[in-house]
């Protein structure tokens, strides 16, 4: 076993033709694209949060604007 990944026999870690370079390198990019695809999801879900959370702020401003108003003409 020398790590070169030998065809058929398999390498160090028994996936053929993949040396621990090669391995590395689909680790370290699986890893990256995890990351960046859970925090996407992470900020695409408190950014709509956020949004909603504005909105809802936003009317009900307008609503109890509306009731003081309404009382006070």
């Amino acid at each position: 076993m020398d790590g070169k990944g030998e065809e058929g026999k398999g390498g160090w870690n028994g996936l053929d033709g993949l040396d621990g370079l090669e391995l590395m390198l689909f680790v370290s990019v699986f890893t990256h694209v995890s990351l960046c695809a859970v925090s996407c999801l992470f900020f695409f879900f408190f950014f709509s949060f956020f949004l909603v959370f504005c909105f809802f702020f936003g009317f009900l401003k307008k609503f109890l604007l509306f009731l003081y108003l309404g009382r006070h003409r």
